[in-house]
């Protein structure tokens, strides 16, 4: 058995993080977010499964372009590569328990311009290589390294590899819950 205390786990942006693979060696890990209006994460996507529950409050919720909006008892199941995002609204907190399907947090951190530029975050949340995925056409640039490897097994899966190297790479910070 293992013991942690929420107030003890570390706190990035508007959630305290369990990372299982640290605590107790768990194969999932949990965003405990609590978020003021306006807050939440940008567009990204992850190479497992999450499921949000939402508490208390009200947010908007995209996922995959459709948006919609979301408030205390609902639980949104969001697949594997789904790219996502949402924000608080309302005049409360939105408080919501997100369980990702992985003993470690894997995040792509996507930001929308005439191409969708992804970048993919290990678990300690540093860029290891970067994505681009045009947005008019359904292949991906791949410049990865070997510990990127699921994420890109999940992304070129269905789909045609182009051999182009990226233009640029910026630097695109973890985004915090």
């Amino acid at each position: 058995m293992h013991y942690v205390r929420q107030e003890d786990l570390p706190f990035v942006g508007s959630s305290h993080e369990f990372v299982g693979a640290e605590q107790g060696d768990a194969g999932v890990s949990v965003f405990l977010f609590h978020g003021k209006p306006g807050s939440g994460p940008g567009p990204h996507r992850h190479p497992y499964d999450e499921i949000q529950f939402i508490r208390e409050g009200r947010g908007v919720w995209t996922v995959n372009g459709k948006t919609f909006e979301g408030s205390a008892g609902d639980i949104f199941v969001i697949k594997a590569g789904e790219i996502h995002s949402f924000k608080a609204v309302g005049d409360s907190p939105l408080v919501q328990l997100d369980i990702h399907l992985s003993p470690r947090f894997i995040q792509e951190n996507c930001k929308r311009s005439r191409t969708l530029r992804c970048f993919w975050h290990g678990a300690d949340g540093h860029r290891l290589k970067g994505l681009v995925f045009p947005s008019s056409t359904d292949h991906v640039i791949k410049t990865a390294t070997q510990s990127a490897q699921p994420f890109l097994d999940l992304i070129t899966r269905d789909r045609a590899v182009s051999e182009q190297q990226p233009t640029s790479h910026r630097r695109v910070d973890r985004q915090p819950r």
